[in-house]
C-alpha cells in the first residue's frame, strides 16, 4: 500500500513538472515568435488552429492516460508553432531572393 500510494504520488508529481516546463518553454518560445513574425505571418500562425484535422483510424493516444495525453497535445501544439514560424521564415527568404532575382533581371 505504502509503495504504490508513494509511486503513484511521485508519478503525478513527474506529470506537472513535465507539464509546467513545457507551458514555460512555449510561452518563451511565443513571447519570441511574437517580436520576430510579421502580423500577416502571426496572423497565419493562428489561424492554421482553424484548419480542419484529417480523420484517423489509428490512434495511439487512446492508450494513454488523460494527464500524457494532455501533455501529448501540448507537445503536439507546440511543434505546429515551430513548423509554421519555419516554414513562414524559408518562404519569407526564398520570396526575398526570388524578388532579388527579379529586379536583377529587369536591369
Amino acid at each position: 500500500q505504502g509503495f504504490k500510494s508513494r509511486y503513484d504520488r511521485v508519478q503525478n508529481q513527474l506529470y506537472e513538472l513535465r507539464a509546467s516546463y513545457l507551458k514555460e518553454v512555449a510561452a518563451f518560445r511565443d513571447e519570441k515568435r511574437n517580436r520576430m513574425l510579421t502580423p500577416q505571418l502571426a496572423m497565419a500562425v493562428t489561424c492554421a488552429e482553424d484548419v480542419e484535422k484529417e480523420t484517423y483510424f489509428f490512434k495511439p493516444e487512446a492508450g494513454l492516460d488523460e494527464q500524457t495525453l494532455a501533455y501529448l497535445k501540448e507537445v503536439i501544439e507546440e511543434n505546429r508553432k515551430l513548423w509554421m514560424t519555419k516554414g513562414a521564415e524559408t518562404a519569407g527568404a526564398v520570396s526575398q531572393g526570388m524578388s532579388g532575382q527579379l529586379q536583377r533581371m529587369q536591369e
